[in-house]
């Protein structure tokens, strides 16, 4: 028989295959060895929602059969991050991945903050970038990566109920809803503290004030702060001031905090502080480098 498609429903082309003559559209009926016969079809990037099949006798041109009804050839998405495990900070960037198949142009990005909810929720992924991008008309005509892959950097706002720990990750075809694939497991978007000072390399006399400052992204209200007298392998409570009997120190309204740590008789070069969120110990920030604290003399 001779095999022949339409992706548009009127101009016909040989179906490609490699029995005999290569891709003149004639195979045996019995090509996959029973006699109704079947051929396997490469499909190209094309995509349509009009293709046709028909089959006639090679050498009968009257023998033409009636094509089949349209049917739809589709491209295809492959999210390949994030797929779950992940912890990602308010206002960092983050890399978001997928690979296509089918000439796709463009493609939207969704994301949920509940996966475990009925039914999910998608959204229009938000970004923290300023002017914000958009996330819904992301261009892939072009090539891929190396690896086969396209990607968006995506910055997580700063935005009110952001954090879950249920979070994912769905890409769309913007051209058809139904193409699309999201992450198969949850990641966590948390919040962020940036520990402006003390960032190491100073030295400080025993006794003096140690202002301790920074910032918080998401919803932080407080800060733990303590400090490691072996350059970060351990950290013990502050022994004296800042914050509350823990090192607690409450986040400001313009989301900063601060406080003064005097300095106790530790004398070292290798004190580092770390302040962390009281409610979630894994949102932390350290001092760049160690700092020094030495002596001091009072001659009277």
């Amino acid at each position: 028989v001779k095999l022949e498609y339409t992706l548009d429903g009127s101009i016909w082309a040989l179906m490609p295959e490699t029995y005999g003559v290569a891709n003149d559209g004639i195979v045996a009926n019995n090509y996959d060895g029973v006699q109704n016969g079947s051929l396997g079809w490469t499909l190209g990037t094309t995509r349509s929602t009009s293709a046709k099949v028909r089959m006639s006798d090679p050498a009968n041109v009257d023998s033409l059969l009636t094509p089949s009804l349209a049917f739809k050839i589709r491209g295809d998405l492959d999210l390949t991050a994030p797929n779950g495990g992940q912890a990602w900070e308010v206002m960092t960037y983050n890399p978001i991945k997928w690979k296509k198949k089918g000439n796709i142009a463009t493609v939207k990005l969704q994301y949920t903050k509940d996966s475990a909810a009925v039914p999910v929720v998608w959204e229009a992924l938000p970004d923290g970038e300023s002017p914000a991008r958009d996330t819904q008309n992301i261009d892939v005509s072009g090539p891929p990566d190396v690896n086969g892959e396209y990607s968006f950097n995506w910055k997580i706002p700063d935005a009110a109920g952001i954090t879950t720990t249920k979070a994912r990750i769905r890409v769309v075809d913007a051209s058809d809803s139904t193409v699309l694939d999201s992450s198969v497991g949850d990641f966590t978007i948390k919040g962020r503290v940036d520990l402006t000072a003390p960032n190491g390399g100073a030295t400080y006399g025993v006794g003096s004030n140690l202002s301790i400052t920074g910032s918080v992204f998401g919803p932080i209200s407080t800060v733990r702060v303590r400090y490691s007298d072996n350059d970060g392998l351990s950290y013990l409570n502050l022994p004296t001031g800042c914050g509350d009997i823990n090192g607690d120190v409450t986040v400001a309204v313009d989301r900063t905090f601060t406080c003064t740590w005097t300095l106790p008789d530790k004398i070292g070069s290798s004190l580092k502080v770390q302040t962390c969120d009281v409610a979630n110990s894994t949102v932390c920030d350290t001092s760049t480098s160690a700092f020094f604290v030495k002596g001091t003399v009072t001659i009277s």
